[in-house]
């Protein structure tokens, strides 16, 4: 993301718009490329396990979605709003993506991942602070059940359609619309259940992920 500066904000070239109006052709052009790459690339390399090969054989992209996800709510007017899943899930819809994109369900009990990043003072005052705090542990849910499809070779990969966001929880409660650290949940629990020792995780949002980052 560049710098916001008043002539990038008038041409709207990275903007979250823009990204909705390209996803379509990400989706089905960039993502299957990308995706072919890293299979050929794995099935190259001698002892390759069978959990690897089952998720190189892997096609499809998942789509983790939850009606609950557009109850969470902050404030009239707040930015974090519904309106930004429903914007999703229109364009999906006119562009016909909907139909290739294989349902996930936000699935199991997410507590004990969230504790291995949260201590119990942070998860105590999300339960106060948040709206619905059973929504906060629905999108970790998500991310975790978009985890388990990807890494037993059920899709290729998976969009994630959750709220509340995540990347800038901390320990100290709610902090930049965020309650639980989503991604950096998501990232301990493949490493701990499948044994990736790796993960990247591309924050691309204009905002630093200050809260992944202390997760690390």
């Amino acid at each position: 993301m560049y710098p916001c500066s008043p002539n990038h904000r008038k041409s709207d070239l990275w903007s979250r718009r823009h990204f909705l109006k390209t996803v379509c052709w990400l989706t089905s052009s960039v993502c299957p490329l990308v995706g072919n790459f890293f299979s050929r690339f794995s099935n190259a390399n001698e002892g390759i396990s069978n959990k690897e090969k089952k998720r190189n054989r892997s096609t499809g992209t998942g789509f983790v979605f939850d009606n609950e996800y557009i109850h969470h709510t902050l404030q009239p007017g707040h930015p974090e709003s519904p309106k930004r899943l429903k914007a999703i899930l229109k364009r999906l819809e006119t562009t016909g993506l909907e139909k290739v994109l294989k349902f996930i369900a936000p699935t199991g009990v997410p507590m004990p991942h969230i504790k291995i990043v949260h201590p119990e003072p942070h998860i105590k005052l999300v339960i106060k602070q948040a709206h619905d705090e059973s929504i906060c542990r629905l999108a970790v849910a998500g991310a975790l059940s978009a985890v388990d499809a990807v890494c037993t070779g059920e899709v290729l990969n998976a969009f994630c359609a959750i709220r509340p966001p995540g990347h800038h929880a901390t320990d100290t409660g709610e902090y930049g619309f965020c309650f639980y650290n989503n991604v950096a949940i998501a990232a301990r629990y493949a490493q701990q259940k499948y044994g990736l020792k790796r993960i990247l995780i591309a924050d691309w949002d204009y905002h630093h992920g200050n809260g992944t980052e202390w997760a690390f």
